[in-house]
């Protein structure tokens, strides 16, 4: 084999061999942005032309029952309108579709945004104040620090409105309530499942409306957790952009249903509130995630090597 040959294989095992950058480092927001606008136009295209061939086909059925089968009609117009149920079904997958790329697509605006005001050396300096060291060139880490700042955010502004009124059961100032469209103003205290009386429709009305109130503080708050964990995720990118290993692969998460999870929160149980289980066994419930920095979480959890300045 002559040496050009030799050469040429050389460098194609390189090729081959080389390693592959995590989807979420190589991620390119604008293209990716074109690609969902894109996708998300031919779903509802499809959408409406579903709809559209349903109707017709409906009309056209009634129509011609009412000229030719005028002792079928009521028939044919009743399976008609039998059939809207399970039409609407095959008309909402394409509908979903189109959203899902829809929104996909503002998240990509959101990144583009923030890449904007990243530059190699604001990136570099962030990473100095994360105490992070690099795996690549800081410019090509600009979509994951993006990502990171926006993960961040959604966790704030998750917290924020979780804490916005408490609703704690030991919680004695009156707080505004909506109960079947109405605003009152109760003491959550008053309410609770050694106070209640279940005799009374216009108590169990409140505490179900409580109840309620509460499980969306809780997925609110469940909520910010998941992103804190992301962005401790997204450190170990910014360390590791070739890890291979997707957030589960470092634990498994744990859905306890809400109701579940707002009794033993009742009961000061944290224990039964584990939503994270890490690969040590370790279980973190969402009040564990939030009070760790993104650092403290991604070294425990992910594995983060660098944390000490660069130097």
């Amino acid at each position: 084999m002559s040496a050009a040959a030799l050469s040429s294989n050389f460098a194609l095992q390189s090729v081959e061999n080389a390693p592959t950058l995590h989807p979420i480092v190589a991620h390119d927001p604008k293209a990716h942005m074109i690609s969902s606008r894109r996708w998300s136009k031919v779903w509802t295209v499809a959408t409406l032309v579903t709809a559209v061939a349903f109707i017709a086909l409906a009309a056209f059925a009634v129509g011609y029952a009412a000229l030719f089968l005028e002792a079928e009609l009521p028939i044919i117009t009743l399976v008609a309108l039998l059939a809207l149920y399970p039409s609407s079904q095959v008309v909402q997958y394409p509908w979903d579709k189109a959203c899902a790329h829809d929104e996909e697509a503002k998240i990509d605006q959101i990144m583009i945004e923030k890449m904007k005001d990243l530059n190699p050396q604001k990136i570099s300096e962030k990473l100095k104040n994360l105490k992070i060291k690099p795996g690549i060139e800081p410019e090509k880490l600009k979509s994951v620090m993006a990502r990171y700042e926006y993960s961040l955010k959604l966790e704030k502004d998750n917290i924020q409105e979780a804490l916005s009124v408490n609703l704690n059961a030991n919680a004695t100032d009156k707080v505004p309530l909506s109960v079947k469209g109405k605003t009152i103003k109760i003491s959550p205290a008053d309410y609770s499942l050694e106070k209640i009386d279940f005799k009374k429709s216009t108590a169990v009305v409140i505490f179900q409306a409580l109840q309620l109130s509460r499980w969306d503080q809780e997925i609110m708050h469940n909520n910010a957790a998941m992103y804190h964990l992301k962005a401790a995720y997204l450190l170990k990118l910014m360390e590791n952009p070739y890890e291979t290993r997707d957030i589960e692969s470092f634990g498994s998460y744990r859905n306890l249903a809400l109701p579940y999870r707002l009794i033993s929160k009742e009961h000061s149980d944290p224990g039964a509130m584990t939503i994270f289980v890490g690969a040590n066994k370790k279980g973190y419930n969402t009040d564990d995630i939030l009070k760790k920095n993104t650092q403290q979480l991604a070294k425990e959890i992910f594995g983060l090597k660098t944390t000490s300045l660069w130097g």
